[in-house]
């Protein structure tokens, strides 16, 4: 092909594929994801810039792995491991003091912004699972699945109105046992 079209673009180095192809879908998804993390960088105390910055890193490195067919390796998210982070997300009671919670206005500002990054990441976990769950449940890319549903499982940690200072003083060793 001499000059691609409009309606083509690359999906690796090599492989070009129509702009409705599923896979492009995830990786706008992605960058959406990406942009609202760097604005909440800009909004957001001090106390959150860790955590923010290894979720803009960690969603960097997903879709490099994505875009390179390259594996995902493990990444801590403000020194939690992605099991200390599942545990956390999935036992609150035992880890955080207070059971399930569904954000209220009641629970502030950077509560209420949180939570519409934990709401992207849940979209990109969507998308992912569109693109890497065939529909006989086969999963293509495990790594990507698992990143994005620890990246939910960090963000439902930090969307907790109950825990003043938590994110600046993080303790993984003490508030989930085991790495």
């Amino acid at each position: 092909m001499d000059k691609k079209p409009d309606t083509l673009t690359h999906l690796t180095a090599d492989t070009l594929v129509a702009k409705n192809d599923p896979r492009l879908a995830f990786r706008a998804v992605l960058d959406s994801t990406i942009a609202l993390t760097v604005w909440l960088q800009i909004e957001l105390a001090e106390s959150w810039q860790p955590w923010l910055m290894d979720i803009r890193s960690r969603l960097g490195n997903i879709m490099r792995a994505d875009a390179l067919e390259e594996p995902l390796a493990a990444q801590s998210i403000a020194g939690f491991s992605e099991g200390q982070l599942h545990r956390l997300s999935n036992q609150p009671l035992r880890f955080l003091d207070h059971d399930h919670l569904v954000p209220e206005a009641r629970h502030g500002r950077e509560v209420a912004l949180l939570n519409l990054l934990r709401g992207k990441v849940r979209e990109a976990e969507v998308t992912a699972a569109q693109v890497f769950i065939t529909p006989q449940f086969a999963v293509r890319r495990a790594d990507i699945m698992q990143a994005l549903n620890r990246l939910s499982s960090a963000v439902y940690v930090m969307d907790d109105p109950g825990r003043d200072g938590f994110a600046a003083n993080p303790q993984p060793a003490a508030a989930a046992p085991g790495r």
